[in-house]
């Protein structure tokens, strides 16, 4: 009969490694929060993530920190209480023909949909 030990310390790894993650997610969350308390524009918000102005929309996208300034650009439109005809035409939307899902902006406008959608089922 074999024993198999188990790998403590693979599983503390992982452990760790979610806990990590996890805190990382919620200072990203907390910094957005501070951001959105203070009324920081998309402007000043992208100067603290380092994204320069004036990139396109699939420019920003290839940019390391987009993520947190996509969630931030999201969580401000859900405080303003922002359309989501606003926000599609914030995004550039409106006049485009074709595949709208593969536009540059459409993907945020996914994430606003959704979080909608979250806040809804959250009553």
């Amino acid at each position: 009969l074999r024993v198999t030990e188990p790998n403590f310390d693979t599983e503390d790894r992982s452990f760790t490694e979610f806990v990590l993650a996890h805190l990382k997610d919620k200072i990203k969350d907390m910094r957005i929060k501070a951001w959105l308390t203070l009324g920081k524009s998309d402007e000043e918000v992208m100067k603290v993530l380092g994204i320069k102005q004036g990139l396109t929309r699939a420019q920003l996208k290839a940019h390391p920190k987009f993520r947190i300034f996509q969630r931030f650009q999201v969580k401000k439109w859900l405080k303003e209480g922002a359309s989501t005809s606003k926000v599609w035409d914030d995004l550039g939307l409106k006049n485009l023909r074709g595949r709208i899902s593969e536009a540059d902006g459409y993907e945020t406008y996914v994430h606003l949909v959704w979080a909608l959608g979250d806040k809804v089922t959250k009553f």
